[in-house]
C-alpha cells in the first residue's frame, strides 16, 4: 500500500520540479538583453537587406511589350523620315544660294572667283551694307 501512496505524491513532485529542460531554456539578466540586441541586430540587418531588394527590383527594369513598342517605333521612324525631308531640302536650298552666289559675281564681273572667295567676298560685302 505504501507504494500505492506514494504514486501519487511522485507525480505531484514531479509536475512542481522544474524540469532540466525548461532550466536550460529560461534566460537571465544578461542573457535576455543579449538576446534582445541580437533580435534588434537581426531586424536592423532583415530592414537593410529588404531595402536593398527593393531597390533592386525597382531599379531593375520591367519587360516591355512589343505591342507598346510597335506604335513609338513607327514615330520614331516617322520623325527620321521627316528630319531626312528637311535635310534634302535644306541641300536643295543651300545649292540654290550657291548657285545664285555665284551667278551675281558672274553679273558683276567676278566669273573667276572660287566658292571660298565668293563666300568672302559676299560677307565683306554683307559687313559692308551693315
Amino acid at each position: 500500500m505504501s507504494d500505492d501512496a506514494d504514486a501519487p505524491a511522485a507525480t505531484v513532485a514531479a509536475t512542481t520540479e522544474p524540469d532540466a529542460d525548461a532550466r536550460d531554456m529560461a534566460l537571465h539578466g544578461d542573457e535576455i538583453q543579449d538576446s534582445f540586441t541580437k533580435i534588434g541586430a537581426f531586424k536592423t540587418a532583415y530592414i537593410r537587406h529588404s531595402m536593398e531588394l527593393m531597390e533592386a527590383i525597382a531599379a531593375t527594369p520591367s519587360p516591355v511589350d512589343m505591342n507598346e513598342l510597335a506604335p513609338l517605333v513607327q514615330r520614331r521612324d516617322q520623325l527620321r523620315k521627316e528630319v531626312h525631308e528637311r535635310n534634302v531640302v535644306m541641300k536643295g536650298l543651300i545649292d540654290r544660294l550657291r548657285a545664285l552666289q555665284q551667278a551675281l559675281c558672274i553679273l558683276q564681273g567676278m566669273d573667276h572667283a572660287n566658292e571660298d572667295d565668293v563666300a568672302a567676298i559676299a560677307s565683306t560685302r554683307a559687313m559692308e551694307e551693315v
